[in-house]
């Protein structure tokens, strides 16, 4: 009887820890959901304290979409297949709004802010998954990175592909690792990869350090690194499928923003791509100094890395290469390095799962004050990042759009529907006044992308233009870039962003075939046009 007492003791005293560790879990798991419901109220929150908003490119994204829904397929100008978006999957998405009667200027940036919110919740959990129950504000410390990070912010709620291709990015890699070390298919991660290339083909760029991720994990293990190969690369045979599409549809193996933006001389590409990391290196200089340390250091500790930490570095890596190679993006706040911030805020899950699991640590105390200071020079690194690198200029890019959506509803009320016209501002004018638009920069022209001229010193992405061509065009209107910005017309261009319409209002040719215009609108700005003169006025000035 004694026996059995003790055991029931036993069975009782067993019970109640139980009962404890699962309150425990339950108080995490309320804690973690507060904590992820405060996140995304931050991230939405500075996303009208910041100012985000669509950018000029994003209307070229709705222009397709909508030529999509209304029936005349993915094309910029009715009867012309250039492929001049950079997103496939974005424009089928844009498009399924058009054709449900959305308005996609407040629907896109909506959509697009969705996914970086998403993005923000994805790390979240993935760090509440990783690290141990208790730690809910170690957990917490890569998503505040994210969600108060103005790259991501901006970017995503920009109503462009940025916010979709990081999400599903980030779902792939972590999708990818939690596959890698089992003996399961990843069959999964090679769907969501999939999608991020759909997404935007420069997620191509990691494909060579997760297949060698792979390769170094199972090379001792032929039947089963056949098989995590072939059910990760397996789904991305479709991209052959796209690639035929591409071809019969538009008549080009690659997209016509290729040839407009990175096939172009190499020098003039690795010098301004060094250039955008290097800024990109200055601004994140904390996060990427720690995430750099850490590594070393447990390189030196354990003369290796595991897995999941060597193919994340490896991944970023590659991207950081591929942006170089392809010079960067003239836009502020690191558009094309936004994708890659999932990755860093994953490498410091990892350095807190390393750290936790470290006996001999100092005690709980001495852990929150370090997470407290982590989070502190975090939040101080991303002010940093929008006061010191272009916040102020992203916001003009948003103040740029409203006010070329002026001028091109004013075309659209003032000029007729057959009329055509040439701009270097290729996304609200043309999306606003419906008309054909020959575009200067070529990144929806095939003959500007391909055979024009280059202006070095042009900002990326601004070097393409072929007046010659545009000439041959005889366009009704040349809509000068400064319209609508200014209290007063003729005002000089930075050859930086507008060499192409210098160039092309320059040219004597121009001059005889065309007469200026300027027009006053209610706000105070001034529209400028070159107006092609007609028959048997050519003498008109």
């Amino acid at each position: 009887m004694v026996s059995s007492s003790a055991e029931i003791g036993f069975e009782l005293t067993a019970g109640s820890h139980r009962l404890d560790d699962g309150r425990a879990v339950s108080r995490a798991g309320f804690a973690g959901a507060v904590v992820g419901v405060l996140l995304a109220a931050v991230f939405v929150c500075l996303h009208w304290v910041l100012g985000t908003g669509i950018v000029d490119d994003t209307y070229i994204f709705l222009r397709y979409a909508e030529n999509l829904a209304s029936g005349s397929g993915p094309v910029f100008n009715f009867g012309e297949r250039v492929e001049g978006y950079t997103s496939p999957l974005w424009v089928l998405m844009l498009g399924a709004m058009a054709v449900s009667k959305l308005d996609l200027v407040v629907a896109a940036p909506i959509l697009s802010g969705l996914f970086g919110l998403a993005t923000v919740v994805l790390l979240h959990r993935e760090a509440r998954l990783r690290l141990p129950t208790p730690s809910v504000l170690s957990a917490a410390i890569p998503a505040w990175f994210l969600a108060t990070n103005p790259s991501l912010i901006f970017w995503s709620w920009s109503g462009m592909e940025t916010g979709l291709v990081t999400f599903l990015l980030a779902g792939s890699v972590l999708q990818f690792l939690r596959a890698l070390d089992d003996e399961s298919r990843m069959t999964r991660a090679g769907i969501w990869y999939l999608l991020a290339v759909w997404a935007r083909p420069d997620a191509l760029a990691i494909l060579p350090a997760l297949i060698t991720g792979v390769v170094w994990v199972h090379r001792s293990q032929s039947r089963l690194l056949r098989r995590k190969l072939c059910s990760f690369l397996v789904p991305l045979l479709l991209l052959a499928l796209q690639f035929f599409w591409r071809y019969a549809y538009y008549g080009a193996w690659l997209p016509n923003t290729y040839l407009a933006k990175a096939d172009l001389p190499s020098a003039l590409l690795l010098h301004a791509g060094l250039d955008y990391a290097e800024q990109f290196a200055v601004a994140y200089g904390f996060p990427l100094a720690l995430i750099s340390l850490y590594t070393g250091w447990v390189l030196y500790r354990d003369r290796s890395l595991p897995a999941s930490w060597g193919v994340t570095v490896a991944a970023g890596a590659s991207w950081l290469v591929y942006v170089v190679l392809v010079g960067g993006d003239h836009f502020a706040l690191f558009r094309f390095f936004v994708p890659i911030l999932p990755l860093m805020a994953f490498a410091m899950i990892l350095i807190s799962q390393d750290w936790l699991a470290t006996p001999n640590r100092s005690g709980i105390g001495a852990w929150v004050l370090g997470c407290v200071f982590c989070a502190v020079v975090l939040s101080a690194s991303n002010v940093w990042v929008y006061a010191g690198n272009g916040g102020k200029t992203a916001n003009i890019e948003v103040e740029l759009a409203r006010r070329w959506s002026v001028v091109g509803q004013w075309l659209k009320a003032n000029v007729p529907t057959e009329s055509t016209i040439a701009s270097s501002v290729v996304g609200a004018i043309p999306y606003h006044s419906g008309l054909t638009t020959y575009d200067l920069l070529g990144l929806t022209d095939r003959t500007v992308a391909a055979a024009g001229k280059i202006h070095a010193a042009a900002a990326v992405g601004h070097q393409r233009y072929h007046t010659d061509y545009i000439l041959e065009k005889r366009p009704d209107y040349i809509v000068v870039s400064s319209s609508g910005l200014f209290d007063r017309p003729n005002r000089p261009l930075p050859p930086k962003y507008a060499y192409a319409m210098i160039d092309l209002i320059r040219d004597p040719r121009t001059r005889e075939s065309y007469r200026y215009r300027s027009v006053r609108l209610p706000s105070g700005k001034y529209i400028e046009l070159y107006e092609r003169k007609k028959s048997g006025n050519r003498s008109e000035e």
